[in-house]
């Protein structure tokens, strides 16, 4: 039997990894269809988090004066099915990076979001994945633009400062409050129960907003909503993310799955200052039982500023 010699093996050896190439790039620069399912591309999947944690907020004006006003903590367990809010309110005296210990709307005011995201996260000890914040102007063209709110008005309402040009003057009852009406309705704090009541007002006209987009909105059109009202209302999450977290959130809310609570405390004067003085064992219990639903491995991540 006559021998290959080792020149025409190489020949032979060269050939077919020429031939291997050129197939291989062929198929490689068709278009999928005509590819083997093995080449074919395939977009990244994209793995919902088990949880996030957004922060809303108000200011108390829309340009001049800048401090937080109401200041809420979401925290949305997508496995869990669960949603957890806190609030707390503005006055509390929480450490400020730069500043010290002072008033938590003083954050806003010195360090504009980051440093608000900063304090919130350190106090609570929680990562911060999204912002929402709403000036006055916003609370009433968002409101406006979905039709009013349908609120029962626990007791009258009647405040007047004149040199603030702020006028309450809202009737006991159930009825639909319109942008201008709602702002006042939220603003109200001018009863025995203060800024507290105040509070938990805000907590169940949140809820009721939430509810009337879940029967009037898909998740493109809270977007296209928000996106709308860019000139009042800050956000800073994608059209992927709604479409994403939306759905999770009506499932839980129709469960009526939601905890919502305020930050314990106690006014007390310091230096003639008034603040809501927290004790940071109750910090710990209401971030583990309302934001995490009582599990005690809380997040220890911290954000990266």
């Amino acid at each position: 039997m006559k021998k290959v010699s080792k020149s025409r093996f190489y020949h032979w050896f060269y050939y077919f990894f020429v031939i291997a190439g050129v197939v291989w790039l062929t198929f490689y620069f068709l278009p999928d269809r005509f590819k083997p399912e093995r080449m074919r591309s395939h977009p990244p999947v994209r793995k919902v988090p088990t949880s996030i944690t957004v922060l809303m907020f108000g200011i108390d004006a829309d340009e001049d004066t800048k401090r937080s006003d109401s200041v809420i903590v979401a925290r949305l367990d997508v496995r869990k099915r669960y949603l957890g809010v806190i609030s707390i309110p503005r006055d509390t005296y929480v450490f400020v990076d730069g500043q010290g210990y002072t008033k938590l709307n003083h954050a806003y005011m010195v360090g504009d979001n980051r440093l608000l995201i900063k304090t919130v996260s350190e106090y609570l000890n929680v990562p911060i994945d999204f912002v929402v914040k709403f000036g006055l102007t916003g609370v009433v063209r968002f409101v406006d633009a979905i039709g009013g709110v349908d609120v029962t008005v626990s007791k009258n309402m009647s405040y007047d400062d004149n040199a603030g040009n702020l006028h309450i003057h809202i009737k006991k009852g159930y009825q639909k409050l319109d942008g201008q009406q709602a702002l006042n309705y939220l603003r109200f704090r001018h009863d025995d129960a203060a800024d507290i009541g105040r509070i938990k007002r805000q907590q169940d006209f949140l809820k009721t907003v939430i509810n009337q987009l879940m029967a009037k909105y898909s998740p493109q059109k809270v977007y296209e909503l928000l996106v709308s009202l860019a000139e009042y209302v800050y956000f800073d999450f994608s059209m992927s993310d709604v479409v994403m977290y939306f759905p999770h959130l009506v499932t839980i809310v129709e469960s009526g799955n939601v905890h919502m609570d305020v930050m314990p405390g106690v006014p007390e004067k310091k230096n003639g200052v008034y603040y809501w003085m927290t004790k940071e064992e109750d910090v710990t219990r209401i971030v583990r039982d309302t934001l995490y639903g009582g599990n005690a491995e809380l997040a220890p991540e911290r954000l990266d500023y």
